[in-house]
C-alpha cells in the first residue's frame, strides 16, 4: 500500500514535470531563429523521457493493484475454507470408565446337550448363530 502511494507522488511530480516543460515551449517562439533549434529538439527528448518514465510508473501501479486484488480474492477464499474453531471441552473431574455389556443369553429348551457345537462358551456361539436365522 505504501508503495503504491510513493509510486503516486512520483507520478504526480512526474505529471508536473512534463506540465512545466510544455509551458516552457509554448512561451518559445515557433518562428525562432535556428540557433533555437537544438534547444527545442533537447526539451523534445526530455518530454519523451519523462512521458516513458511515467508510463513505466503507471505499469507499476497496474502491477501492484492487481497483485492487492489477487491477495484480497485468495484471503476471502481462504476464510471460507478455514477449519471449524475447535470447541475446548470443560475437564470434567470425574472420568467414567467404559463399561463392558454383559448379557444373559436364552437358555434352549432341548433336553440333550448340544451336539453341533462344542468346547468353551457353546451356549453363546448357538444362540448367536441362531440370532443370524
Amino acid at each position: 500500500m505504501d508503495t503504491i502511494k510513493a509510486l503516486l507522488d512520483q507520478l504526480a511530480s512526474i505529471t508536473a514535470q512534463i506540465q512545466a516543460e510544455m509551458e516552457s515551449q509554448m512561451s518559445m517562439d515557433p518562428n525562432a531563429a535556428p540557433s533555437d533549434q537544438p534547444v527545442q529538439a533537447a526539451s523534445e527528448e526530455s518530454l519523451r523521457s519523462l512521458i516513458s518514465q511515467a508510463d513505466a510508473i503507471k505499469a507499476k501501479i497496474e502491477f501492484l493493484e492487481k497483485v492487492q486484488a489477487k491477495e484480497l480474492e485468495l484471503r476471502s477464499v481462504l476464510e471460507r475454507a478455514a477449519p471449524a474453531k475447535v470447541v475446548e471441552k470443560a475437564a470434567t473431574p470425574e472420568t467414567k470408565e467404559p463399561t463392558v455389556e454383559t448379557r444373559t443369553y436364552a437358555v434352549p429348551r432341548a433336553i440333550g446337550k448340544l451336539k453341533a457345537f462344542v468346547g468353551p462358551n457353546a451356549e453363546e456361539r448357538a444362540y448367536r448363530a441362531g440370532m443370524h436365522l
